[in-house]
């Protein structure tokens, strides 16, 4: 088990920062300072208190579903507990863990209505966003299957895109009017209400960018890479071009985006070393984005898989039928 890191021991020294500064009472406040520091110094030294605090909680486990023991731990040496709620008389919201990279961030919730609220429905969702100071693009939920469905109590993993990397900012979670709806139906109001719970962003950025300066056709016209960017979690490309309108009518033509039975915009697959591929998912998938500014040019895709990947053994990745080889280490 790995040690941790000087980045996960500055986030648990201003944890127990955070939780000393909230105990009231002045004469003993000497006295739990000495205790906090003392037990902060013989721990920090420790892999097992790292594997402890850092540890992907069961919720987000499975629900991204590492494939190896070493993406397990990759992502749990990243993840950040957060433990923090906000109540009122139709519920309690927890934020439990964060885990995210350049573009992406997983929140894994808890949400316990009153008594007799049953949250036996097959999926939810709230109102509301992450607020980091930096714009995001719409969140989506999961309900992750627990051992009584039938009860007040239910786990939820948000999904937020990002713009730009948020990892270390403060933010604000504010949700409102839980939803709810069984497979095939359409939402329906649970519970009115709002919650709020803000909190230290002190992931680290799972990912991996690597710059770019390459220009590939897209439908008959120039797109010149940026950056991609990848990490168990997605792959983000960023790009310009002045032909933005040309390529996305012609995207559109040709896959009409969004639907359930032909590719996204901007066809990418994954090439590993060993050979194997991976092509996106079809359709929509919770996280994935593409936006383009036509004023600017400026293009934005993030993209997620059927599972996590592989990014230690990423070889390539074909966009729109270019092969971009990354460096490898």
């Amino acid at each position: 088990m790995l040690g941790p890191t000087d980045l996960q021991k500055q986030r648990m020294l201003r944890g127990i920062r955070e939780k000393h500064e909230r105990l009231r009472a002045p004469r003993h406040k000497m006295l739990r300072t000495a205790l906090i520091a003392a037990v902060f110094c013989i721990l920090i030294g420790t892999s097992a208190f790292a594997a402890v605090s850092f540890g992907l909680m069961d919720g987000l486990r499975t629900f991204l579903q590492p494939a190896t023991p070493e993406q397990e731990e990759l992502l749990a040496q990243g993840a950040y507990v957060v433990d923090k709620r906000d109540s009122n008389p139709n519920g309690t919201l927890e934020v439990k863990q964060v885990i995210g990279d350049s573009n992406l961030v997983y929140l894994l919730l808890e949400f316990t209505a009153p008594e007799g609220t049953v949250l036996n429905l097959d999926g939810y969702r709230f109102n509301g966003s992450l607020d980091a100071g930096q714009q995001t693009t719409g969140a989506g939920f999961v309900k992750i299957a627990d051992a009584d469905e039938n009860d007040n109590h239910m786990t939820l993993v948000m999904c937020e895109p990002t713009r730009e990397p948020i990892a270390g900012k403060r933010a604000k979670l504010e949700l409102s009017d839980l939803e709810g709806a069984n497979v095939g139906e359409e939402y329906q109001p649970v519970l009115s209400g709002s919650w709020s719970v803000s909190f230290p962003l002190d992931f680290e950025d799972c990912s991996v960018t690597y710059p770019m300066t390459q220009t590939i056709p897209v439908e008959g016209y120039d797109m010149t890479l940026q950056s991609i960017s990848v990490s168990p979690l997605s792959v983000t490309l960023r790009a310009n071009s002045p032909y933005t309108r040309e390529i996305m009518q012609s995207l559109d033509e040709k896959h009409a985006p969004y639907s359930d039975d032909s590719p996204r915009w901007f066809p990418v697959t994954i090439h590993y070393a060993d050979g194997s591929t991976e092509a996106a998912a079809r359709g929509v998938r919770m996280g994935s984005t593409s936006e383009v500014n036509h004023l600017s040019g400026d293009i934005l895709d993030i993209i997620t898989f059927d599972s996590l990947i592989n990014d230690k053994a990423i070889d390539s990745i074909e966009i729109c039928g270019t092969v971009i080889a990354l460096p490898q280490d």
